[in-house]
């Protein structure tokens, strides 16, 4: 955290071949694709509010889906989310401190990563890592992470301590 800038590195000074975006921290710089790219220029060119309104939306729309998905499958679980971030925690309880955060059954998030990646849908690379939506998540997408769900959660379901994939 030391390294990153106390406030908003200015677009003058950022430097990218492609697109810019300044940012708090460290700038946002090109290579990124042309569909998401056209996709942040059209939630912007609709207003922050809208954007965020949209995110927040999607947001709770998986984030919901992920559970129930999970309550259905008989895995312990909490979900717990700020704005359009969130985070799957495979305990019973959400975590207070870094012992509970530790303490998760983790070994089910490799299965539950695997089942949803041989649907096509990529997930935080971690069981420690937060889930987010982006302008780029159409309804085309998320139809596509919710179709992913019940398969993923039965393999989460199916797991157990010490046994590989």
């Amino acid at each position: 955290m030391d390294r990153l800038p106390r406030a908003p590195v200015p677009r003058d000074r950022a430097r990218a071949r492609r697109t810019e975006l300044a940012s708090w921290g460290p700038a946002i710089l090109g290579h990124a694709r042309p569909e998401v790219v056209a996709a942040v220029r059209d939630a912007a060119s609709r207003g922050s509010r809208s954007a965020c309104a949209r995110l927040d939306g999607t947001s709770a729309t998986v984030r919901t889906a992920v559970s129930d998905a999970l309550s259905k499958a008989g895995v312990p679980h909490t979900v717990r989310s700020a704005g359009n971030l969130f985070s799957v925690l495979f305990a019973p309880q959400p975590a207070r401190n870094h012992d509970d955060v530790q303490a998760q059954e983790a070994f089910r998030f490799p299965p539950f990563f695997h089942a949803r990646l041989e649907r096509g849908v990529a997930l935080p690379p971690s069981v420690y890592e937060a889930w987010c939506v982006t302008a780029a998540h159409d309804d085309r997408a998320v139809d596509r992470v919710l179709d992913a769900l019940p398969h993923a959660a039965r393999a989460a379901a199916e797991a157990r301590p010490g046994r590989r994939r």
